[in-house]
Parts: C-alpha cells; structure tokens; sequence
C-alpha cells in the first residue's frame, strides 16, 4: 500500500493527478484504514475541482482519526462549492478545537457584517494571531493560510505564505491548488 501512496505522491508532483488518484486509489483497496491516504486523495480532488469527492474522503478519514485538518480541506471544498452556511459550520468545528480563543457567534456576526469574503480574512487573522493553538493546528500552517489567501484570489500574499511554508520546512507542500 505505502509503494502505491509514493508513487501516487511522484505522480502528483510530476503534475499527473490522474494517475495519482489511481495509485492513491490502489493503496486505499489495500489499507482502507490509512487516514494518510484519504488525506491525499482528497487533496488530489480538490486540486481536480471534485469538491464533493474531497468532501467524502476528509469524512473518511476523520472517521479513522477524528481530530486534526481534514475539516480544514472540508472548510475550502464548501467554500468553493458556495456552500457558506455549511463553510460557516466547518470554520466553527475548526475553532472548536481551541474554545478558549473564540466563542462561535462571533464567526455569524463576522458572516452577516462581511458575508464568506469576511469570514475567510477573519480566520487569516485568527490562525495568525492564536497563540495558544494546539499540535495539529500548529502544523502545515503557514501553507494553510497560503491556501486561504489563495481562494480570496490574493496572489501577493499567497506567495509571501508560500515562502514562509518553505522556510519553516512545511511538509504540507505538495503541489496544491493555491489560488
């Protein structure tokens, strides 16, 4: 299973994404309890533009590990998708996982005063400013946050986040669908 991850990692870094969700596919028909691969997968189809199939496989893996980033991809599939009412209750599943930064109503004053634009800026901020994030949230976030400014379509600040991924060693740079 881990030489058909590898490989579907090779192919995707060549740029080949559909052989990559093949190898990625043939790993999960031999570890379907790998919540690495549906992590990957998931990410292969969110840079396809497979929103929904994104959706099912960071579901998949948080059934098997259900703490960490998934609901993050989960967060940007809904946005893209326009699903803001949904986007909404990802980013407050998101900040749930540290309640003593924020109390939830304030993402719904944020979303009625700015609407899923405000909402995107208003987590930028967050995830920059909370010093008290735990482990998971922690990791990968600079390209998190690259990922984020390249939905608001912000190419200046996505590459300043980007750079700074790069210099922090993130392993989260897998070529990804930033803006």
């Amino acid at each position: 299973a881990n030489a058909y991850q590898y490989l579907s990692e090779l192919m995707s870094i060549l740029g080949k994404t559909k052989d990559a969700l093949t190898y990625i596919d043939k790993a999960i028909g031999l570890n379907p309890h790998s919540q690495t691969m549906y992590n990957l997968r998931a990410s292969y189809y969110y840079d396809e533009g497979a929103y929904e199939k994104a959706i099912d496989d960071c579901m998949k893996s948080l059934e098997i590990f259900q703490y960490g980033w998934p609901i993050h991809r989960i967060f940007k599939c809904n946005i893209r998708l326009s699903n803001d009412v949904a986007a909404i209750d990802n980013l407050k599943e998101i900040v749930s996982m540290d309640p003593s930064v924020i109390d939830s109503e304030m993402i719904d004053t944020v979303f009625l005063d700015s609407g899923i634009v405000g909402v995107i800026k208003w987590f930028i901020l967050w995830l920059q400013e909370s010093s008290s994030l735990d482990f998971f949230l922690r990791m990968n976030l600079s390209s998190r946050i690259a990922s984020l400014y390249g939905i608001l379509g912000d190419a200046d600040q996505t590459l300043v986040w980007l750079e700074k991924s790069l210099e922090a060693g993130d392993s989260n740079l897998l070529p990804q669908k930033f803006c």
